[in-house]
This record gives C-alpha cells, structure tokens and sequence, in this order.
C-alpha cells in the first residue's frame, strides 16, 4: 500500500514567508509609505530599518545607488545637506547592508520607500551592486578625542549661514584595532565590529574586512569583485570620479 504525502497550502496573497532556522515568519508585502522632509521619488529609495528581527520600524530611507561622485568627504556631504539630504553614519548604513543581504538570501524583507515590497530583480540588482559594485564614504571621520585609541566619532549634522560644517562628536566605543576579517553580526552601537572573523573569505552581508580606525581619517565602504571592507582610514581630501556618498531621505518625524 502506498504512503500518502500531502502538502497544505498557505494563503500569503498578501504577505510574504521568511524563513530562519525552523521558524517561519509572515511580512507584509506592503508597509505604510515614508512621509518624508525632502520630496523623492520613492521607488528609488530602500527603507533602513531599526530594530532587532522581527520587530523593525523605519524613519530613513537610502537612495539604491551612490550620490555625489568625484566629491571629497566634506563637500559631498555638504552638497546632500543643500540637497535636503543626509548622509548616514556608519551604524545606519552597515545594518541596512547587513538587512539587504538577509531580503536577498531569503532571510528577512526590504521595502521601499512607497512601502513596496523590494523582490525579485529590483532586489538581486540593488543587493548585487552592494556586494560588488559600490565606492562610497561614509559620515564619519575620527578625531582626537576621549575615545577608545583616544578617538573622538565626529559627523557632520548641518550647515552654517556661511556654508561652512555643524559637527556632533561622540567618544569612539571599543572596537577590533587590527586590519582583519570581521563578523557583522559583531557590530557595536556606532557600527564597528567587536570581533574578529573565523573564516578568511567574503561573505557577502555576514563576513568583511575591516581596516583599523585612524586619526584625523573618515571610514567608508566599498566593494568589488574581490569582496567588500569597511574601512576607517581614508584620506577626507581623497576624490575619485567613481567614489561617492550614500544619501538618504529623513523622515518627517526626524525634524
């Protein structure tokens, strides 16, 4: 006698499976859309999302590509900020990769800013271009300070009458000081890992290089057919015509 084998349907018409370990989760294929400050176009724009899984909400949306190439590190986020934008730290922008790379493994969700789902080729190119494709600084720039090696974080919030940059300083929290492989899922609260990696390889959204903060240097990521780093000893006076900004879009509630 043969053994039956019955599947059973599940009605996601309007939610999406994810599925981590043995556990599986339902998400909605639509969230409320961003009010945000500066008019965009939403499509355009990812939700970066706070939070710990699966529990998230959003007040910031990044544009999926990079802004403001060929600029050095003060002047291209002073031109986003004369824009109606704001360019993220570190800590907003490595979770955003971290949950990109979740959506595209199946692991977790993206949205737009229009509260759209991001899926199937929308989402492999953007997850694609973060993983290979990507040269960017990022807001934050290590000064002498009160800090771990003696750091100050300093980011740049505003701009004054005369054009000129509104700086925040918080004191560098302990992090690795050694160029090496790191594990994302490592990260402090400013975005920079606590641990080295057991592996020796590129894994896109769970293992990077990391190059140790620096004095009087800004930190950025980038990503190529090699792999990806983040790195914190980059020259703020550096321009490349390939080498950008991300940019994001603030919510209304933000201001």
């Amino acid at each position: 006698m043969a053994i039956e084998i019955k599947g059973r349907e599940i009605q996601l018409d309007n939610e999406v499976l994810i599925t981590r370990g043995n556990r599986g989760y339902a998400f909605p294929r639509k969230v409320p859309s961003l009010e945000t400050k500066t008019q965009i176009s939403p499509e355009r724009y990812a939700l970066i999302m706070d939070g710990k899984f699966p529990d998230f909400s959003s007040r910031r949306a990044i544009l999926m590509e990079q802004a403001n190439n060929g600029l050095p590190y003060e002047k291209a986020i002073i031109s986003a900020l004369k824009g109606g934008l704001t360019v993220p730290s570190t800590s907003p922008f490595m979770r955003h990769y971290i949950d990109a790379n979740d959506a595209l493994s199946g692991k977790g969700v993206l949205y737009d800013a229009s509260g759209n789902l991001i899926e199937n080729t929308r989402l492999t190119n953007y997850v694609n271009a973060l993983n290979s494709r990507y040269w960017v600084n990022l807001n934050a720039k290590f000064v002498e300070g009160q800090g771990f090696l003696d750091l100050d974080l300093e980011t740049i919030t505003g701009i004054n009458p005369d054009n000129t940059p509104i700086f925040s300083r918080a004191p560098l929290e302990d992090c690795l000081e050694d160029d090496c492989y790191i594990d994302l899922d490592s990260l402090n609260s400013q975005g920079f890992p606590t641990k080295k990696s057991t592996f020796k390889d590129y894994i896109p959204g769970r293992v990077i290089m990391f190059y140790r903060p620096q004095k009087n240097k800004n930190a950025g990521f980038s990503a190529d057919s090699g792999g990806a780093g983040l790195g914190c000893g980059r020259n703020p006076q550096y321009s490349n015509p390939a080498l950008g900004v991300p940019v994001c879009a603030e919510g209304v509630q933000n201001f």
